[in-house]
């Protein structure tokens, strides 16, 4: 096989659940942005959000290739992934440029913006220390800027697309990049995926992070009786960590932006709370193998009060993510003084929470790592599902809350969540702990 296209699929089989989730969103993008009448702007961001999640995705595959030794010896073997690298940006951004110009087609440069954000978001996870993570990937939001200052906005794009190019040729001389060969100290690929997923960063940093946070909650830790909670959630997300991640991110970028754009956080805020409980789920689905070093002090048929208590402390933990997000949310709000209607996306929030509370303990039965057609059915069928109620409240905000409706819906949520946790409850134990 050729060196190159060989490369090409060694990148894309990366992590196959990343990519599921990409092709998904890829599509999702699609039928969002020709089946609906959002503004020109949100349906731009909405591509170019694809873009940051194709980045993200190439990133982590070509650094887990650079940590073969070739990487630095063999300059066929690092041309050949880079080249392999290049090709799929361009790619999917030669896919998504005809969409791109069915909404704006106003400037030929605007359809390379693509590819460029893809390269320059990569570069979150290549960067060889935290302040390249975070400086490079953000320069074409520096640029634009410029517009503020009434610089024609081709030139900016053309500002985007040489930097882009002087990026490109930094990657080839190997300049603000580590060799990253430490294979000895590397984790298991399975919790460097799920790690990645979740929070973008590695394992070795999560484990970092976590480890500092046992250390400040130890005594605490040793007082509480919850051993499933513990064991289920790392400190990151039990200390609702993950949460305050999420939303400080969001805010970094509504300060980048003008006024009038910050009315978007309700789109982010609706986007980004699915994101996190799906992280929450992931996590847990991964962790469960911990609780088989206990499991045998329960009881019940078939590890029924076990896996009750399983299901009790993810409860309480994604209502609390949820209501710590919703507070933060409401906050920024009122801070920056952002004019969006508050009656629609609160809604929109409590049938996401409900949605997913009644649903993930299906999501516990499946394996997050091998991908299974029927993980794509229901996530699929989860994410459109919420992507119609939300469009439906927006347009019947007020028919939304009145007491028919909200029964139905908490009627519906409650049946749901009965047939799930049967399937969980008689779902063995055997299975539930194993991530393969």
């Amino acid at each position: 096989m050729n060196p190159v296209k060989q490369s090409m699929w060694f990148m894309l089989m990366y992590s196959k659940l990343f990519l599921f989730v990409l092709l998904i969103f890829i599509a999702f993008t699609f039928l969002v942005v020709l089946n609906s009448r959002m503004p020109q702007f949100q349906s731009v961001l909405m591509i170019l959000q694809a873009s940051v999640f194709l980045g993200v995705f190439l990133g982590g595959s070509l650094a887990k290739l650079k940590k073969n030794y070739l990487w630095k010896n063999n300059q066929y073997y690092k041309s050949s992934i880079l080249n392999a690298y290049f090709i799929i940006a361009v790619i999917t951004g030669l896919v998504l440029m005809p969409l791109l110009y069915s909404i704006y087609n106003n400037s030929f440069l605007m359809l390379l913006m693509p590819i460029c954000i893809s390269i320059f978001a990569s570069q979150a996870v290549l960067g060889k220390n935290i302040l390249h993570k975070i400086l490079i990937p953000a320069t074409p939001i520096f640029l634009l800027q410029l517009i503020r200052l009434q610089v024609d906005i081709n030139i900016v794009y053309i500002m985007i697309i040489v930097t882009t190019i002087v990026l490109v040729y930094s990657m080839y001389k190997n300049l603000f990049y580590t060799y990253g060969s430490n294979v000895h100290n590397e984790t298991k690929n399975s919790t460097n995926t799920i790690a990645f997923m979740t929070t973008g960063m590695s394992a070795s940093r999560i484990i970092s992070i976590n480890y500092s946070l046992g250390v400040l909650v130890s005594k605490w830790i040793m007082r509480s009786k919850r051993t499933v909670d513990w064991s289920l959630l790392m400190p990151h997300t039990r200390l609702t960590i993950i949460t305050f991640y999420y939303t400080i991110s969001m805010l970094v970028l509504l300060l980048f932006v003008g006024i009038k754009m910050r009315a978007l956080i309700g789109v982010f805020s609706l986007m980004i709370l699915p994101n996190l409980f799906i992280g929450i789920i992931m996590e847990s689905r991964h962790l469960l193998r911990q609780l088989k070093f206990f499991s045998h002090v329960f009881t019940g048929n078939n590890h029924r009060q076990l896996k009750s208590k399983i299901l009790f402390a993810l409860d309480k933990n994604m209502l609390v993510n949820a209501l710590v997000y919703i507070a933060i949310i409401m906050l920024m709000i009122q801070v920056l003084s952002i004019s969006i209607p508050i009656t629609p996306l609160l809604i929109s929030m409590v049938v996401i929470i409900g949605v997913t509370i009644s649903i993930y303990p299906l999501l516990l039965c499946l394996n997050w790592l091998n991908i299974s057609m029927l993980l794509i059915a229901i996530i699929s069928i989860y994410g459109f599902s919420l992507y119609k109620i939300i469009l439906w409240i927006n347009k019947n905000t007020q028919l939304a809350t009145t007491i028919p409706y909200v029964i139905a819906f908490a009627a519906s949520c409650l049946l749901l969540r009965v047939i799930t946790q049967y399937i969980f409850w008689n779902r063995p134990i055997e299975k539930l702990l194993k991530n393969k």
